[in-house]
């Protein structure tokens, strides 16, 4: 259960610190949020573990697939910061340049996007004037866990010889 709005914000945050609960609720609801608010904390424990492993083994994947496409990897051992550069595709008015991308991941990730943008200037219908790349599959309405590093520098590789008008 997330809580949408601020006074189920309040009745979580009650019931996970043992206050007493309003009248409407059920004992049926106090139980769920219960198990919701335990199911939450185990999660949060759990994530930080989970999102960097989750990393190392898309970090091992990087490495075995060894794209000509783009070459990338954590900045300065911290796993959750990334820098890619991403090399301009032939035939496209990007061929022979070599662009820089920087990717964040969150604590959530796999289950919420990374941020990524371009560092370096790219004047394209999908890029924002501060590098911001809009693609579909970097939108959390969109974003799916089985989008791996190598299939989002990819799709971002494809971007632009193929502009994705609409997108974002």
């Amino acid at each position: 259960m997330r809580p949408t709005s601020p006074s189920q914000a309040s009745i979580v945050d009650d019931v996970a610190q043992g206050v007493g609960l309003p009248a409407i609720l059920t004992a049926e609801t106090t139980k769920l949020i219960h198990r919701d608010v335990a199911t939450s904390k185990r999660m949060q424990s759990n994530s930080v573990l989970y999102w960097e492993k989750s990393l190392m083994i898309q970090k091992k994947e990087v490495e075995r697939v060894k794209s000509p496409l783009y070459s990338t990897g954590p900045v300065d051992g911290d796993i959750s910061y990334w820098k890619a550069l991403l090399f301009g595709p032939a035939g496209s008015p990007y061929e022979n340049r070599v662009f820089l991308i920087d990717m964040h991941f969150p604590p959530l990730y796999p289950f919420k996007p990374p941020k990524v943008f371009f560092s370096t200037k790219v004047f394209h219908p999908n890029v924002g004037d501060r590098g911001d790349i809009f693609l579909r599959m970097l939108s959390t309405d969109y974003y799916s866990p089985s989008s791996t590093i190598h299939k989002v520098l990819t799709k971002i590789h494809e971007m632009l010889s193929n502009p994705a008008l609409g997108e974002g």
